[in-house]
């Protein structure tokens, strides 16, 4: 297979994204998307691919009852774009395709096209836009593994877990590029901590700190991610995850 851009593992991933986790249940789009992924492996092949997606990009926008597929081909054209390193195309195409899967409100592909459009932005060197949507895609993905289990939907849930792994996965480079968290004694150290949690450990991750938080709230996302962002605020050297643990402890402190 030819190097993506130099980056090992990373046309694999990507090709991956679109292959495996997007789900595409139109046959026809499916096989589009196919013979497109493999035509971008060959050394001309994204210069061949991009003139049929535009092509079925005016055909789906023009007509409202193909509108639905709209979001599919603009993540298809971005892949093409990465291909031929024009960072500026492909992240404009991914960031249309969140939006057009956000009106469709297909929580599954919200969350892929995120987490896709992290990658885009990793590869150009914009971090806080990468951590942005990749914790995005995380509570997404979350919201679709909780909405799972509700139902008794336990393959679908563990669907979902796996995925999630894997944008945690893919989401850690961002967490090691933050700054270290300050020593005791600075501005940051008079709020609550890791150690002041009254339930969880040290040991979890964002996505089940996350949930902790929001069954305190009752569920209710916007009000979970306000109080993480208040944190964030107070303390805008702490890392997301330490901001969710200060929001726990505020919040238990406050309802006891």
């Amino acid at each position: 297979m030819i190097g993506w851009l130099g980056i090992k593992n990373i046309p694999d991933k990507l090709a991956d994204n679109l292959r495996i986790d997007l789900e595409v249940e139109n046959k026809s789009l499916r096989d589009f998307l196919m013979e497109n992924l493999d035509l971008c492996q060959q050394p001309q092949g994204p210069g061949q691919a991009i003139p049929q997606l535009e092509a079925k990009l005016r055909k789906f926008s023009s007509n409202i009852d193909m509108l639905e597929k709209l979001p599919y081909c603009q993540l298809f054209l971005s892949y093409a774009y990465i291909k031929l390193a024009d960072y500026y195309r492909a992240t404009k195409y991914a960031e249309a395709a969140i939006d057009g899967f956000d009106q469709l409100n297909h929580v599954w592909n919200r969350s892929i096209a995120r987490w896709i459009c992290g990658l885009i932005y990793e590869k150009n060197g914009d971090l806080d836009d990468a951590e942005r949507v990749f914790n995005a895609a995380a509570r997404l993905m979350t919201q679709e593994m909780e909405d799972h289990k509700r139902r008794s939907r336990y393959a679908m849930a563990e669907k979902c877990a796996i995925v999630l792994e894997k944008i945690h996965a893919d989401a850690r480079p961002q967490e090691r590029s933050s700054p270290a968290p300050l020593l005791p004694g600075s501005s940051i150290a008079s709020e609550p901590g890791p150690g002041d949690l009254g339930t969880g450990s040290s040991g979890e991750n964002e996505t089940e700190l996350f949930q902790n938080l929001l069954r305190k709230v009752g569920g209710d996302v916007p009000t979970a991610e306000r109080l993480i962002e208040k944190e964030c605020k107070r303390a805008p050297r702490a890392s997301r995850v330490e901001c969710i643990r200060m929001a726990i402890a505020r919040w238990e402190r406050d309802n006891q």
